[in-house]
């Protein structure tokens, strides 16, 4: 993509702005004729009118301005592939109201909304083999110098010049990056960044973590949510004096010292916790060594190599950061420290959020999108709609999360929504269960280092790097997985047949499948599903005991969750005193208990 907004050389093309008017010639050719080379809407908006004369067909070339008009298309490259998919169309802030015309005259009707600033854009049309240019300015491209701070309160569409230091980068292709100053804690992300020819040359710009950077852009909200800068005009690049040589890396839980070097050029280094880290993170150590002078580096940067001190971690993981900072320079080193995880059972839980006294819960993702933000359900403390159910299941490093669908939850790249897939991703997919002491969980996800939380400035859920929002507590729930409806418990000795009409407890025996051998499983919405025989009796439990109950009417014990496990079985789950369906090879029969059975056997529900 190449945009043509001409951010380089802008206030010298502001300065020149009269003159251009004036002077500018609308030379032509003899098969295409223009009344104007420049356009002027004012800010308030409004249309232009532009007089095509032409002696053939013409159109609009959008080759000429690729990814910016008519459309503003965002891409996504493969890291690993190399494929490049398009992520996101909008209409261009210019609109037309024809892209072609024919032999003779056509008036061209150009239209624009309101915006505070400057923009501009020059388009391409041709007839034949030749081609004719005319620019559409809108308002004064007076660039204004602001602040990351100033520049987020600002209207969207002005065009800023701000300087900052690079934190990270994400795309080393088109030039992706964070820019943060100390205006606010907010990061601005540099949507890729050109040069004044309007080329992506990251090894030109020769950008790295912690140099200050100045770069000049029209600011944009994307998606409501990232302040961010859409192929951003390198101004300079002010080299930091102090850089990290040692890669991240992770602690025992146990704790230990950790070595990590820097190169500095300042008069000296000083690294500095911050507050939040040090009941648990201390410098103990500090050796430099001066760099040696070369023809090639007559100036070499000094190295020191400070000892950390990371204390044992009795929680679940964690991170920290050391600032190091020297002469007018600074850069973060952060490093993250194993720790106890949270472990649940497979099965479907509830994602509820607790946010200023309301319950919110989350919900999947719609069924027709491939990824997005997870809406709000209504919720108690500890129930909410079965669709809003998630399934966890236990793998190795995590957990997979899925919807009743089935469909993964996965995350990838800088976004903080999330994709879903039929199929298990390749990467991104493992989320980990951090306990939090006032019972909310912290469910990261292990490859972007993101947590779920519950969003109230925009009433849905997303996976951040920071705190956004709610953390969430995770309800175990009856989810409606399968249709209401006649079912044979079935193990491989044969299928569960009702207790004797006689009696009102038991143990449940197999014999071969009859239709009195059916048991009607039937959800209610927040409770779970019964379980009647083909004389109206419900099962149910209560007390200690691991038979079952049977009454026409029980008031308690005769809600059942259905947890399916991989291999086709399911656990049929007492709602009341958290007992499941076990089918004891020993004993011949089927009875309900707290724990695996040795010769234990998990049913199938078959029609």
């Amino acid at each position: 993509m190449k945009l043509r907004y001409l951010f380089s050389m802008i206030l010298a093309s502001a300065l020149m702005f009269v003159s251009c008017v004036d002077e500018m010639g609308t030379d032509s050719f003899d098969n295409i004729k223009l009344d104007k080379t420049i356009l002027i809407i004012p800010e308030a908006g409004g249309t232009v009118e532009l007089k095509v004369n032409a002696t053939e067909a013409w159109a609009f070339d959008t080759l000429y301005t690729e990814d910016v008009w008519p459309n503003v298309i965002k891409r996504d490259k493969n890291k690993e592939t190399g494929e490049v998919t398009v992520k996101s169309v909008t209409p261009s802030w210019l609109t037309v109201d024809t892209m072609v015309g024919e032999v003779g005259e056509t008036v061209v009707k150009f239209t624009a909304g309101e915006v505070s600033g400057g923009r501009e854009l020059e388009l391409c049309i041709k007839a034949g083999a030749n081609s004719q240019f005319v620019k559409i300015r809108q308002g004064s491209l007076t660039i204004t110098k602001a602040t990351v701070a100033e520049i987020i309160a600002g209207p969207e569409g002005k065009l800023y010049e701000v300087s900052g230091v690079c934190t990270a980068i994400a795309n080393t292709t088109y030039g992706n990056w964070y820019l943060q100053d100390s205006s606010t804690e907010d990061q601005l992300y540099i949507y890729g960044t050109i040069n004044e020819e309007g080329k992506y040359d990251w090894d030109e710009f020769g950008i790295e973590i912690g140099d200050v950077v100045t770069v000049q852009g029209s600011y944009v909200l994307y998606n409501g949510t990232t302040p961010e800068f859409v192929d951003a005009s390198f101004i300079k690049v002010e080299k930091s004096l102090v850089k990290v040589l040692t890669e991240p890396q992770t602690v025992a839980k146990e704790g230990e010292e950790i070595e990590v070097e820097v190169a500095y050029k300042g008069e000296g280094v000083f690294p500095t916790i911050p507050e939040e880290y040090r009941s648990w993170v201390s410098v103990v150590d500090i050796q430099t060594r001066e760099g040696e002078p070369t023809k090639i580096e007559p100036n070499p940067a000094d190295t020191a190599t400070v000892t950390i001190s990371v204390f044992a971690n009795a929680g679940g993981p964690r991170s920290a950061e050391v600032e190091f900072v020297s002469g007018t320079s600074s850069v973060k080193y952060a490093f993250e420290q194993d720790g106890t995880l949270l472990e649940i059972e497979d099965g479907y839980y509830w994602l509820i959020a607790n946010n200023a006294g309301a319950n919110v819960a989350a919900s999947p993702v719609p069924a027709d999108k491939k990824y997005g933000y997870l809406a709000v359900a209504e919720a108690t403390a500890t129930t909410a709609p079965g669709a809003s159910a998630f399934y966890f299941a236990a793998i190795e490093g995590g957990y997979t999360i899925q919807d009743l669908s089935g469909r993964y939850y996965y995350q990838k790249g800088t976004y903080d929504n999330f994709n879903v897939s039929t199929e298990l991703p390749e990467s991104g997919h493992i989320w980990s269960l951090i306990a939090n002491d006032d019972g909310t969980v912290k469910i990261l996800n292990t490859e972007v280092k993101k947590f779920i939380q519950f969003d109230a400035g925009y009433n849905s859920w997303g996976s951040y790097s920071t705190a956004k929002g709610v953390l969430p507590a995770l309800v175990s729930a009856v989810a409606p997985v399968i249709a209401d409806g006649k079912y044979y418990i079935e193990v491989s000795a044969g299928v569960a047949t009702p207790i004797d009409a006689a009696k009102t407890y038991g143990y449940v025996n197999v014999a071969e499948k009859a239709e009195a051998n059916l048991f009607t499983f039937t959800f209610t919405e927040g409770e779970g599903y019964t379980i009647c025989d083909a004389s109206g009796r419900y099962y149910y439990q209560k007390g200690t005991y691991n038979s079952f109950n049977l009454d026409a009417n029980p008031s308690e014990g005769q809600y059942w969750s259905i947890l399916p496990q991989k291999d086709g079985t399911v656990k049929i789950l007492n709602r009341s005193v958290n007992k499941w369906w076990q089918y004891s090879t020993g004993y011949k029969s089927f009875g309900s208990y707290d724990s695996p059975q040795d010769g234990g056997e998990l049913p199938k529900l078959v029609k």
